[in-house]
């Protein structure tokens, strides 16, 4: 069963591609199953991956995300991705937001390293890259910009009032 979306939020699905040492790549749609499945083929073929089998976990992202970080098959990355990716797990939690910049300063980095390692997240929404911002605005996404867009609104961080909250 899916989470059921608040009163106009838009629905979310969650999928998670499984290889022999755990989920090798995730995507999310707010618009249907079909695009996550879609965009999932992507970030699998970039990789050069084989899924075993697919699963969605859009429950047990809203319900426990961490169990889904800690199955999270981190071979293949660059010793930076994987240490950008699990700092954003820590230090950006649901409803915070953080800059290229704040991020690149906490790791000793230049945003535009952090920009190009998040370009190829093959773990979106698990590795929260969608929480983070240009400093003017939202910045780039993987994936379709209207996704980020949508799960920041989900997750209550875009309103027009207040202001985004920074977490670095």
């Amino acid at each position: 069963m899916r989470r059921r979306p608040k009163e106009g939020e838009a629905e979310v699905v969650v999928l998670a591609a499984f290889g022999r040492g755990g989920i090798i790549a995730s995507s999310f749609s707010t618009r249907s199953y079909a695009a996550a499945f879609s965009w999932l083929e992507d970030i699998l073929e970039r990789r050069g991956s084989r899924a075993f089998r697919i699963e969605e976990v859009t429950n047990l992202y809203w319900r426990d995300p961490r169990r889904l970080v800690e199955e999270l098959d981190l071979s293949g990355l660059t010793r930076f991705q994987r240490r950008l990716y699990l700092w954003l797990v820590e230090h950006v939690p649901p409803g915070t937001v953080v800059t290229y910049g704040e991020v690149a300063s906490a790791l000793g980095t230049s945003p535009r390293a952090v920009g190009r390692a998040l370009a190829v997240n093959p773990f979106p929404p698990i590795v929260p890259c969608h929480r983070v911002l240009a400093k003017g605005g939202l910045g780039g996404f993987s994936g379709p910009i209207r996704e980020k867009e949508a799960l920041l609104r989900i997750e209550r961080v875009l309103t027009s009032s207040p202001a985004w909250r920074r977490v670095a």
